[in-house]
């Protein structure tokens, strides 16, 4: 299991003081107890139960992974999951010199496939909101066959486990150019987008994580859904 102590040893001085860290060997969602805890608790498991990704999709979570969720005040959930995303991709790029790319809007892709999704969520109960960011990272070197086409791992890295959460933490709380980082990862600017039957050009990414399109007839800006790249950009 990580161990919170060696994470603290890798966090720089600010997020030492800001943090308090929750480490499960197991749990159904890492999103589900962040959100119930104080902004600054980041809650990090093992392995999830029920692991969900957008639309409540399940998503993987086999032991040995890193699934780990931050309680945030910032409700700002399409801003959220484009800083945490860049975080995530930085730092894997950082600490386990990975080439990473960005799959609009929330997965991560290393070797043609996807070895990490981002999912950022809020509630609110009476007059309190509540939101987190999280992250799932497949290190367990396990996938299930049916999702062997489209998932990866990266290689199982124990030893480096609590290197690449602080460098997360990091990435996440200090001030920098995340946007202009998010948009040169970008696997989708430049190609053509299929959304809802129609054939779109990506040209931009706003500053709220909104993906723009463009076509002859309108330009629009994509916040959540689905997107497919047009069979004619990846001949």
């Amino acid at each position: 299991m990580i161990n919170a102590q060696k994470i603290y040893q890798f966090l720089s001085e600010p997020q030492k003081s800001r943090l308090s860290f929750e480490i499960l060997q197991i749990t159904e969602s890492t999103n589900d107890v962040a959100l119930a805890c104080a902004p600054g608790t980041v809650v990090i498991a093992d392995q999830q139960t029920k692991g969900r990704g957008r639309e409540n999709r399940e998503f993987y979570s086999g032991k040995g992974g890193i699934y780990m969720s931050v309680s945030v005040e910032s409700t700002q959930i399409y801003r959220l999951t484009v800083r945490f995303a860049s975080a995530t991709a930085r730092a894997i790029e950082q600490v386990l010199g990975k080439s990473v790319g960005i799959k609009w809007v929330n997965d991560l892709i290393v070797g043609g496939k996807k070895v990490c999704g981002i999912l950022c969520e809020s509630r609110v109960q009476g007059d309190q909101i509540s939101a987190v960011a999280g992250v799932g990272i497949n290190l367990c070197g396990e996938i299930p066959d049916s999702l062997k086409d489209i998932a990866g791992t990266l290689e199982k890295s124990d030893e480096k486990k609590e290197e690449l959460v602080a460098k997360i933490l990091d990435n996440f709380y200090e001030e920098w150019d995340y946007l202009d980082y998010y948009r040169k990862k970008s696997l989708v600017l430049g190609k053509k987008i299929e959304v809802d039957g129609k054939i779109y050009e990506a040209t931009d990414i706003d500053d709220e994580g909104g993906l723009v399109l463009q076509n002859e007839m309108e330009r629009v800006v994509k916040r959540t859904g689905e997107i497919r790249i047009a069979l004619a950009d990846l001949l």
